[in-house]
C-alpha cells in the first residue's frame, strides 16, 4: 500500500500534499473533521519525524482571508 505521494483534498477548501513514498495501509482519512484537520489526535501515538504522516507537507487553503477589526473578510489586495 505504498503510494509515491499522498494528497488529501476537500473540494472548495484546500489540500494537503505529503512528499515522498508513503504507506497508506492503516490511515483513516474519515477522522478528518470539518473546519479543522487533526493529524495526531493522540500526541503519544505520533510516529518519529519522517515516518507515517509526521513528515513534510505542502498545505494549500482556498478562500481563507484575513479579517478586519469588525470581523469582515478582507478580500481585496490593498
Amino acid at each position: 500500500c505504498i503510494v509515491p505521494s499522498f494528497t488529501v483534498v476537500r473540494q472548495g477548501y484546500g489540500k494537503f500534499c505529503f512528499e515522498g513514498p508513503l504507506n497508506v495501509c492503516n490511515l483513516n482519512v474519515d477522522e478528518i473533521g470539518s473546519r479543522k484537520v487533526t493529524v495526531f489526535p493522540d500526541i503519544s501515538m505520533r510516529p518519529p519525524v519522517g515516518e507515517g504522516l509526521n513528515r513534510r507537507v505542502e498545505i494549500s487553503l482556498n478562500g481563507i482571508w484575513p479579517q478586519d477589526k469588525s470581523g469582515f473578510a478582507i478580500t481585496y489586495p490593498q
